[in-house]
């Protein structure tokens, strides 16, 4: 299941209005399933808040500067959109604790160093597609509650970003392969 991907140089501000559907074709144009990885500050506005829970709660989903995924596929309901979901965050606390050594666990769809909260995520149908928003601090400036960062950890964004969005590929690829070579039951 190839994707079609961008890496920005630029920085891009995430307020939430990037998990609409063909955002990645209408600023990257990149068309069918996709993913774009890119560094920039976050607040998401509360038009945009997909995630009754934290609108409910009135939390404040910002950070001043992170890694951000979105990524959009075209074959989902929302079930197997949160499967996806969960799949990159369990990629990315893999990479982290492989690249530093540190116990990084996933409750949810988030990951966390001890209480210290590391990541936020999202996962929605729209009406033409399912989206995936992952983001990971890359310093702790301006998140609202207790953070830490790539930056505590030593890790360059871009390169994590590129890595995890790589391995997410080659994830979607093998279970599209695995589907091919099982016998079926009658």
């Amino acid at each position: 299941m190839p994707l079609a991907k961008a890496f920005p140089a630029e920085e891009v501000f995430y307020d939430g209005s990037q998990i609409r559907g063909h955002w990645a074709l209408e600023t990257f144009d990149l068309e069918g399933d996709s993913a774009v990885c890119f560094v920039g500050g976050c607040d998401v506005a509360p038009e945009h808040m997909a995630d009754l829970e934290d609108k409910r709660a009135g939390s404040r989903i910002c950070g001043a500067r992170m890694l951000h995924i979105v990524v959009e596929h075209f074959d989902c309901d929302l079930r197997l959109v949160t499967t996806r979901q969960r799949l990159l965050a369990a990629l990315a606390a893999a990479e982290w604790a492989a690249r530093t050594g540190a116990k990084i666990t996933r409750r949810g769809d988030d990951l966390y160093d001890a209480e210290a909260k590391l990541s936020i995520s999202v996962g929605v149908r729209t009406r033409v597609s399912g989206k995936i928003h992952f983001g990971v601090n890359v310093t702790n400036e301006g998140t609202p509650v207790p953070t830490r960062a790539l930056s505590d950890y030593g890790i360059e964004p871009m390169d994590f970003g590129r890595a995890l969005v790589e391995h997410y590929e080659r994830e979607l690829d093998g279970i599209e392969r695995a589907m091919t070579l099982v016998v079926g039951v009658d």
